[in-house]
């Protein structure tokens, strides 16, 4: 939970920073906004507002009398709108303003007519919720004026609404004129139309008609449901004769035809004694004796002439089993009486066609009863509702002719317009605090938008979130001397003690000298890359300052301007550019040469001359052996080199040298150049000990870091290293 309430309170510190850094913009904004409520409150022209009321209400004579009774009353055309708020458009229409205008001669400077929109910029129509009552207020600077036009609006819309009314009246007269005589028409036409229906198809009465054709197709269905009890009967005793049998109602006539034929008699008799010798002889003697083989010839003989008398009574050939012709004299009267019973359901299967045919014949007769009754009603609605439509007609005609001598309206005054002696309108105090309060707001969303567009680091906490390295120190944006120059004031000041000269850079350069010992707890730091992610981030004046820092405590300090391209340390020590680092590595010079002696155990080596390709010589062999021996010779090494943006030179001195520190100035690195460095140190693989923060603002820095410069006694700055501590070791 506290550490919840600890983020909200850093981003609440966040924004109140921003308001801190935009301070001027965010003022102007708000001044500007405050200058206007005031000139608006000052210059504002006094209103007064006059209001009346309208009643909407159906006229009581018409509902006295029962005539145009709804003629003027208010409808919508849908169920979502309001009649009171359509009305309020109708009064706020030009014709109802134009007529209020020349009503009351209301002229301009130029002496014509004011214009509607006038009258309308001022005017303010609503109904009253849950009444039929409709509001009209009018303001105005003139009291007079404003009661005036109420009135006369009112009365103008009243006059336009009977005037309505009666053009309605009008209107509907000239158009049942029209419609009349052809409703007259039209009850004639359906009067003929039905008589000559009727004519057409020969009806007296349809109701008649229909029962007699109901009757017979019910007599026809009764004996279709006898004639089928019938049948059903004779089909179940040809089945059982068929089945007793064994063969077909057509096999049983068949067989009953051949009996009946003499030659199949005797053909059969003749068969039937060769069968008998042949059963005799056979007993007697064996198959292959001559007398049973000249029967068995004499049986396949008759057989044959047997079959032969058959296909000629049955006119085709068919194969008869002797033994379906041998029956005796019960098997011929079943076989009569499945002839005769097959010869019944014929006859009744006939009937059956015929009954059907004549209910079917019935039923669609009866059939058309149906579509000449729908004719018929259909002509006798029409025939009602012509004489139904020419008697309202009639009717509604007489009603209107009345209508239109009187003076029917749906609207009424309920109170008229008094003329206000009071002004309406908020009291000045309060236009001048909307003017302050509308310029926090506005100055609040321009500082805020300037802030987010700006895509610089703005504070320290941005840079170090971004970058990732902790913060070594915090260099405030103090001059070092507030009798001195700039430019003259680190030489002016070799000789001095910083901690003297100004305590509170002092007290700032023994932070960073402190947790870079922190740093390198584990092990001696010599040499240091001072280094920055753009140019004007005062990355010299770091190195510069915190070489004579160093050198203030006792140790041997050497200062390396590394920066060939663009040197700077002999202009902020005002010494000569001679013999430099780019002589010593070419072999021009000797090193004895290039190193001045500017204070008490601060030795610089100044840049020399520009070298044709600086990053070669820095990234010889000759640069590494020469920082190797210098490193014997001092206790700390600063190397001053180019921005990391456009130039490699950091980035290769940085694997040489024992860590690199990167100088950021807050508002004056761009995001996009600090995101740029960060990835070529990162590649380069060099130590980056972390983030030197300098020109320091702080007045818009958190807490955290504005309190490191904010006190000089020697208690607070052991505080703020203790501080910087924490940060470094959070970091790493």
């Amino acid at each position: 939970m506290e550490e919840r309430d600890y983020i909200e309170e850093i981003d609440l510190q966040k924004y109140w920073l921003v308001l801190r850094r935009r301070w001027l913009p965010a003022f102007v904004v708000f001044a500007t906004s405050l200058c206007l409520g005031i000139a608006y409150a000052a210059t504002r022209t006094p209103i007064y507002q006059a209001g009346g009321s309208l009643l909407f209400q159906i006229d009581s004579k018409t509902t006295l009398t029962g005539i145009a009774e709804n003629l003027g009353q208010l409808e919508s055309v849908s169920v979502q709108t309001n009649p009171l708020e359509t009305q309020a458009l109708v009064l706020r229409s030009n014709r109802i303003i134009q007529d209020t205008i020349e009503k009351l001669d209301l002229r301009n400077e130029t002496g014509q007519h004011i214009p509607p929109k006038r009258i309308r910029r001022g005017l303010i129509v609503k109904p009253l919720a849950g009444t039929d009552v409709l509001s009209i207020v009018f303001q105005h600077s003139d009291p007079a004026y404003a009661a005036a036009v109420v009135n006369q609006l009112m009365r103008s819309y009243i006059a336009n609404d009977i005037e309505a009314n009666r053009a309605q009246a009008v209107v509907a007269r000239s158009f049942l004129d029209q419609e009349l005589p052809q409703a007259q028409q039209a009850v004639e036409n359906t009067a003929e139309a039905l008589r000559r229906f009727k004519d057409e198809n020969n009806i007296v009465s349809l109701e008649r008609e229909a029962a007699v054709a109901v009757d017979v197709v019910a007599n026809l269905n009764s004996q279709i449901n006898e004639t089928n009890t019938d049948l059903a009967g004779l089909r179940t005793r040809v089945a059982e004769l068929a089945q007793q049998l064994g063969m077909t109602a057509k096999e049983a006539a068949d067989i009953d035809a051949l009996n009946q034929a003499p030659g199949i008699q005797q053909a059969l008799n003749n068969l039937q004694q060769v069968q008998e010798q042949l059963v005799s002889e056979q007993a007697r003697y064996t198959n292959r004796h001559p007398v049973v083989a000249n029967l068995q010839r004499e049986e396949s003989a008759a057989y044959e002439l047997l079959q032969e008398r058959v296909a000629e009574v049955m006119g085709h050939n068919v194969t008869i089993s002797p033994g379906m012709l041998q029956g005796g004299g019960l098997q011929e009267q079943l076989i009569a009486s499945l002839v005769e019973s097959n010869i019944e359901q014929l006859a009744l299967n006939s009937r059956m066609e015929t009954l059907t045919s004549t209910r079917d014949t019935y039923l669609e007769w009866s059939s058309v009863f149906p579509d000449l009754e729908k004719q018929q009603r259909q002509l006798e609605s029409r025939l009602s509702a012509a004489q139904a439509t020419y008697e309202s007609l009639l009717a509604r005609k007489q009603e209107i002719e009345l209508a239109e001598t009187q003076q029917i309206g749906n609207a009424s005054i309920i109170q008229e317009a008094e003329q206000p002696s009071a002004q309406i309108g908020r009291s000045t105090k309060i236009y001048i605090a909307a003017g302050g309060a509308v310029g926090v707001l506005m100055g609040i969303a321009v500082a805020f938008l300037l802030d987010l567009i700006d895509r610089s680091l703005k504070t320290i906490k941005e840079a170090e979130t971004l970058f990732g390295y902790p913060v070594l120190g915090v260099i405030p944006n103090y001059a070092i001397s507030k009798n001195k120059t700039a430019s003259t004031s680190i030489s002016a000041l070799s000789s001095l003690s910083l901690e003297r000269s100004n305590p509170i850079m002092a007290d700032a350069y023994q932070m960073l000298q402190a947790n870079l010992k922190f740093i390198s707890s584990d092990r001696i730091l010599k040499t240091y890359v001072v280094s920055s992610s753009t140019v004007s981030e005062g990355k010299s004046s770091v190195a510069a300052q915190l070489a004579m820092s160093l050198s203030q405590s006792g140790r041997e300090v050497l200062l390396i301007d590394a920066n060939m391209r663009s040197p700077d340390q002999h202009h902020i020590w005002n010494v000569i550019n001679g013999v430099g680092l780019s002589h010593v590595l070419v072999g021009e010079g000797t090193l004895p040469e290039a190193l001045q002696s500017i204070a008490q155990n601060l030795t610089l080596m100044t840049a020399g001359v520009k070298p044709p390709n600086p990053l070669a010589l820095l990234d010889s062999d000759q640069m590494a052996e020469l920082l190797n021996a210098l490193s014997h010779q001092y206790e700390k090494i600063i190397i001053d080199t180019p921005a990391l943006t456009g130039a490699a030179d950091a980035a290769i001195l940085g694997k040489m040298a024992d860590g690199v520190m990167l100088v950021v100035r807050p508002r004056q690195v761009d995001s996009s150049d600090a995101i740029a460095a960060k990835s070529l140190l990162e590649r380069s693989g060099a130590n980056i000990l972390g983030l030197v923060a300098n020109g320091v603002d702080i007045k818009v820095e958190h807490e955290d870091y504005a309190s490191a410069t904010e006190t000089t006694d020697k208690e607070t700055v052991d505080e703020l290293v203790n501080i910087s501590r924490i940060s470094v070791k959070n970091n790493t």
